[in-house]
């Protein structure tokens, strides 16, 4: 497992077990405090700009650098050129890549032969995605909901039937992330459904103040969610 995407030791350790739990779409500092608190093992921070999340390489540059040095950082991106990558790896915005949209096996390879560490989404639409572990280089795979008009984001549930198949197919050499609709009410339900590496989150833990703020409350009751009721990971 990559060292900059492999569970925190020590940090929070009663927090979802050894389950990895990625908070994405971070916009505030406050946000991102709390949920390295609750025990979160990276943040994931937007940088598509069609995203309600994204955040600006200028004026969010000094809370995203002054997160605490541990802190593994994830930019989810959509279709990016390589300068974009290179330039959030260079200035410390990231530690790692997740590529979101229709980027294609020789990006990845590309990638992968620079030793860029990433993670691919793959959109659950039919079984077609059960042969993306034999085709794209990483170790790493996001599985979230299909939606024709969105590339992620949207709270809609993956289809946790078809996730449960390719983490079975692909156990003994990738790790899963199961994103999609999560949200303190199903995390459980999920995890034990579909048995991933762990779990991503972005609209699940927002209210009303919308999407560019994390709720608190519902942070709390994710973590919370996970602890009572995680089945080990066979």
């Amino acid at each position: 497992m990559p060292e900059c995407l492999s569970p925190s030791p020590g940090r929070a350790e009663e927090a979802a077990s050894r389950l990895f739990v990625k908070i994405c779409g971070l916009t505030h500092p406050a946000d991102a405090e709390l949920a390295l608190e609750l025990g979160a093992d990276a943040l994931g921070l937007n940088f598509y700009l069609k995203s309600p999340r994204c955040l600006d390489l200028v004026r969010d540059a000094s809370w995203v650098r002054a997160l605490p040095p541990a802190t593994r950082k994830v930019a989810v991106l959509v279709n990016p050129d390589r300068a974009l990558i290179d330039r959030l790896l260079g200035e410390g915005f990231a530690d790692a890549i997740q590529l979101h949209g229709d980027e294609d096996e020789a990006f990845c390879r590309s990638l992968a032969e620079s030793g860029i560490p990433f993670i691919k989404a793959l959109r659950l639409r039919d079984d077609t995605i059960l042969t993306a572990a034999d085709r794209f280089p990483t170790a790493w795979f996001l599985l979230d909901s299909y939606r024709p008009d969105a590339y992620g984001g949207t709270g809609q549930p993956a289809d946790w039937e078809l996730a449960a198949r390719f983490v079975d197919r692909a156990r003994a050499t990738h790790h899963t992330l199961l994103s999609g609709g999560l949200s303190p009410a199903n995390v459980a339900q999920a995890i034990r459904q579909v048995r991933p590496d762990g779990v991503d989150v972005a609209s699940g833990v927002e209210g009303a103040a919308g999407p560019r703020r994390k709720d608190a409350a519902r942070l709390r009751e994710f973590f919370a969610a996970i602890r009572a009721d995680y089945p080990p990971i066979g």
